[in-house]
């Protein structure tokens, strides 16, 4: 699995999105959620990449999502830092868009959880919105 992400994520072998979809699809299906909201990708690592792998993940699986969050300009990206700045890194994103009123819950999904700071900023991005449950699914630990 950590070969499949590294060459779906780095190398840029997005067929492997595929390899995942049917298992996704599923879990997702299972979560019973309103709005699905990848994590967002800078845009000039989306720009080198030419695609944001959770995107392309939801697409391969025929999840429709939403971009609700954008990732705030001169961050870093996780890969490139220690375990220790993952933990100590500040708000790397922020609200895209308002959230539909009639929404109930939101299902977070990300590729890889490694120290769990990623989704913890992505759900703190919707606490003005207390009615709102907020889940997550990650693909890989």
């Amino acid at each position: 699995m950590k070969e499949w992400m590294h060459r779906f994520k780095f190398l840029g072998d997005i067929q492997l999105a595929g390899t995942f979809s049917k298992d996704l699809r599923k879990a997702i299906i299972r979560q019973k959620v309103d709005i699905i909201c990848p994590i967002p990708l800078a845009e000039e690592r989306k720009n080198m990449r030419g695609y944001n792998q959770v995107e392309e993940l939801l697409k391969a699986a025929n999840i429709p999502y939403q971009l609700l969050l954008a990732k705030n300009e001169n961050v870093s990206p996780q890969s490139e830092k220690s375990r220790v700045e993952r933990l100590n890194m500040g708000q790397p994103f922020h609200l895209a868009k308002e959230i539909n009123s009639d929404a109930r819950t939101i299902l977070i999904v990300d590729d890889v959880y490694t120290t769990g700071r990623t989704i913890l900023h992505a759900t703190s991005c919707f606490w003005t919105y207390p009615k709102i449950k907020i889940t997550t699914l990650t693909l890989a630990r």
